[in-house]
C-alpha cells in the first residue's frame, strides 16, 4: 500500500509525533511504502524521528490556503503532484494538510483519505471559506484522538456523527539517553531541588504565563523550607519566548526557570523531574501528558476537556481552572514535600496509560478502517 502522510512542517508537535509513529508502523509492520510530505522545512525536529524509523521525506512548498479565483488551477496542480506518487492512502493530521487533501484526494487516484483531528484548534482556523466546506464534504472519515476533538468536529464543523471515529493516541516508549543523575548534572540541579517539567511549544496558546505566576508562589512557599524549586520548559522557542523571559525577570524567578528549547531525550528529562505540568487553555489529547504518565509521573494541568480526558476523573483534584495561577500553585505544592503522594499518583497514572492509551491499539484501530475501505 502506497501512503503519503502530509504535514505542515518537519517540526515535532504532538500531532506530528503521532503521524510519524503510525507511518513507521505502516512501513515496518505492514510493509507499506510510506513517505512524509511537508509544506515547509520547519525546525527539523520531526526529521530526527523520520530518520530513526527510515521514513522518506519530501518538501512540496509553502501552502496557506487557496486563492479565491485560482483555486481550481491550484487544486489541479496539487492533485497532479500527488498523483505522480500513485498513492493508495492519504493522511493529514493538522488543518492545512487536511484541507488540501480533502480537496484533491479523489483526483490523485488514491483509494482513501483520512482526516486526522489531533486538536480542537480553539482560536485557530475558522473553516469559513467555500473551499473549506468542499474539503469537509469530500472527506470520507474523520479520526479524532479524543472525545473532545470529536465534539469539535460535530458541533463546530458540523460533521455528521457517522463520519467521526475516536481513536486514542498512544505514547511512544523510548529509553532514556541520559539518566536522572546525568540530567541533574547537565542542568546544575541539586538532588534536593523540586523539579517540575512542561513540554510544549513556547507559544501563546500554551499559556506559560499562568505557570510562571504559579511558580512565583511555589518559590515563595518552598525556599523558606530550604527547597529550591526549578521549572524546566522544554519545547520549540516560539512567539511567547521573549514575553516569558521578561515575565520571569519581573516575577524574580529567572534563576528558577530554565528555557531548554527542543530536547531529543524527553524520556530522560521526564525521569529527571518530580512532576509534569501543562498550563494550556486548549488541547485535544496532550501527548506530553501521556508520555509523562506512562513514566509514572504525577501531572498537574488546567481543567479543560482534553487534559481531563487524559488524566481521568480520579485526577481532577490536581487540575485548576484556566488562568488560575493560585490554584495551579496549590496543586503543585501538594507534591513538593510528599513523596508518598508522588509515588501513589504516579503509579495510578502509569496504570491508566496501560489500560486506555496504547500505541499498538491506535495503529490496529486505524488499520481496521483502512483494510475495510482499501480492498
Amino acid at each position: 500500500m502506497r501512503t503519503i502522510i502530509l504535514l505542515d512542517a518537519l517540526s515535532l508537535g504532538g500531532a506530528e509525533k503521532q503521524a510519524l509513529l503510525f507511518g513507521a508502523w505502516l512501513q515496518n509492520e505492514k510493509k507499506c511504502t510510506v513517505e512524509i510530505w511537508h509544506f515547509m522545512p520547519g525546525d527539523g525536529s520531526a526529521k530526527i524521528v523520520c530518520d530513526r524509523y527510515n521514513l522518506k521525506t519530501k518538501e512540496i512548498g509553502y501552502f496557506r490556503g487557496l486563492a479565491r479565483f485560482l483555486y481550481p488551477k491550484q487544486i489541479w496542480e496539487y492533485a497532479k503532484l500527488f498523483k505522480s506518487f500513485k498513492p493508495d492512502l492519504l493522511l493529514g493530521y493538522t488543518n492545512q494538510p487536511d484541507l488540501l487533501l480533502g480537496l484533491i484526494w479523489k483526483k490523485t487516484g488514491a483509494k482513501y483519505f483520512i482526516w486526522g483531528q489531533q486538536g480542537i484548534e480553539a482560536g485557530g482556523y475558522k473553516f469559513e471559506k467555500k473551499v473549506d466546506k468542499m474539503a469537509l464534504d469530500n472527506t470520507p472519515i474523520f479520526i479524532s484522538n479524543s472525545i473532545n476533538g470529536a465534539d469539535f468536529l460535530r458541533n463546530e464543523l458540523h460533521i455528521p456523527s457517522e463520519k467521526i471515529k475516536v481513536i486514542y493516541n498512544g505514547p511512544e516508549k523510548l529509553d532514556a539517553t541520559f539518566s536522572r543523575e546525568d540530567w541533574h548534572r547537565k542542568l546544575g540541579l541539586d538532588p534536593t531541588d523540586f523539579v517540575c517539567l512542561m513540554v510544549a511549544h513556547i507559544a501563546l496558546r500554551k499559556d506559560h504565563n499562568t505557570l510562571l505566576k504559579a511558580w512565583k508562589i511555589v518559590k515563595e512557599n518552598l525556599e523558606p523550607k530550604g527547597i529550591k524549586p526549578v521549572l524546566l520548559l522544554a519545547g520549540m522557542l516560539g512567539n511567547a519566548t521573549q514575553e516569558l523571559l521578561d515575565l520571569s525577570l519581573d516575577l524574580e524567578i529567572f534563576g528558577n526557570v530554565k528555557f531548554l528549547g527542543n530536547i531529543k531525550d524527553i524520556t530522560g528529562l521526564n525521569l529527571a523531574a518530580d512532576i509534569h505540568v501543562l498550563s494550556s487553555n486548549t488541547e485535544g489529547l496532550p501527548n506530553s501528558l501521556l508520555e509523562a504518565m506512562n513514566l509514572g509521573l504525577p501531572v498537574i494541568g488546567t481543567n479543560i476537556p482534553g487534559i481531563l480526558e487524559a488524566v481521568g476523573e480520579e485526577n481532577t483534584c490536581y487540575l485548576s481552572e484556566p488562568k488560575d495561577f493560585n490554584g495551579m500553585a496549590l496543586n503543585i505544592l501538594k507534591f513538593a514535600t510528599n513523596s508518598s503522594l508522588k509515588e501513589e499518583v504516579g503509579k495510578r497514572n502509569k496504570a491508566r496509560i496501560s489500560e486506555y492509551f496504547s500505541l499498538q491499539n491506535m495503529c490496529d484501530e486505524h488499520w481496521k478502517i483502512i483494510q475495510k475501505e482499501i480492498k
